[in-house]
């Protein structure tokens, strides 16, 4: 029995270490943000809506609605792939892949492309909803593919970006960007194809450009280094698919930055701090990515300090934001800075000062 009391006594000691450690956490532990309140400035009716069926538990899919044409495809995870009319919403076919889908579709070349959890990727008549072709991947795809001249670009959970031909489905070549981390965000980005180039964020926080036509590298750009002491905060994934505009790339890393890319070499013109896993979206004068903080806008150079309702913001003779807040146009061609909003922006032409 003399042993086991030094046992208890460490087993105390470990208990009792465990719940410092808890309280620590608890008290470090960030508050969540408070709501902004907004009065609603749009009138949003309901056209149509369809019922999909096959409803599965919440997996992370990558099953969201395409639009080509008059025509809205969708799938479910039980495998059906549905198109509907957009007007009216009247479903024009429906077809069983007997697959459990979990990326896609994607639209084009006529087709209706699927991808499911083993890595079948299935092709569809967009007019009529025939299966073309069944190709095979060997890994799990949860996002729908990429298809322009006559390439079906697929990007896989394991890292792969691989493209298949689009009239048969055989493969025509496969590329990564190096190690991927043991941990990472569930999903993946949907890849883009952009002329000659095909491209891809990945789990690593890279992007990389490969020519279409053989797969041969171009450019790889290391959009968000990983940083930190744990896998959790190491995390920098890129599961979001690039907005491209022009010879101008946009992507937004997991913990990482919001980043402009030159399209043709790769080169980083400007980034900033910021993290999402959902994407940004491009307008006129902003980039703006779905991050429950504050806004960013530019204004031209030749814009000075002027106050705001509820703060005050300058430039400095440069497009690079000075102030958590958002610029609006009046029509006297002045602006007014409000921290009103809860999107982050951010001037697609700023640059370093």
């Amino acid at each position: 029995m003399t042993g086991v009391r030094p046992l208890r006594v460490v087993a105390i000691a470990l208990l009792a270490l465990a719940a410092g450690c808890a309280t620590n956490a608890k008290k470090k532990s960030e508050k969540p943000a408070e709501l902004t309140e907004f009065l609603s400035s749009a009138r949003v009716e309901v056209v149509w809506s369809a019922n999909l069926q096959g409803g599965a538990p919440k997996l992370g899919l990558g099953l969201s609605p395409a639009v080509a044409g008059n025509v809205v495809y969708a799938a479910n995870h039980t495998g059906s792939v549905f198109a509907f009319d957009q007007a009216s919403g009247k479903r024009l076919w429906r077809t069983a892949t007997r697959l459990k889908l979990t990326g896609g579709p994607g639209v084009g070349e006529g087709l209706v492309v699927v991808g499911s959890d083993h890595g079948q990727v299935v092709a569809l008549d967009a007019a009529t909803g025939a299966i073309k072709w069944k190709s095979s991947i060997n890994s799990e795809l949860l996002a729908a593919p990429a298809i322009a001249q006559q390439v079906v670009l697929m990007r896989a959970v394991d890292g792969r970006l691989v493209a298949l031909r689009a009239t048969d489905g055989t493969q025509m070549w496969s590329g990564e960007t190096g190690t991927q981390p043991r941990l990472s965000l569930r999903g993946t980005a949907r890849p883009s194809i952009a002329g000659e180039l095909a491209l891809s964020g990945f789990d690593n926080g890279r992007v990389a450009a490969f020519r279409l036509s053989d797969g041969t590298p171009v450019w790889e750009t290391n959009v968000a280094p990983s940083g930190g002491r744990t896998e959790l905060e190491r995390l920098n994934d890129i599961d979001t698919q690039l907005a491209i505009r022009g010879n101008d790339i946009y992507v937004v890393a997991f913990q990482g930055k919001a980043a402009r890319l030159d399209l043709e070499s790769g080169e980083m013109e400007w980034s900033r701090d910021e993290s999402s896993y959902s994407g940004l979206a491009l307008d006129e004068e902003a980039c703006t990515s779905p991050a429950p903080t504050a806004a960013w806008r530019g204004l031209p150079a030749s814009a000075a300090s002027r106050p705001g309702t509820t703060t005050s913001c300058s430039i400095a003779g440069c497009r690079r934001p000075r102030c958590w807040a958002r610029w609006l146009p009046l029509p006297t061609s002045k602006a007014m800075c409000t921290s009103s909003t809860p999107r982050r922006a951010i001037s697609p032409r700023a640059s370093a000062c």
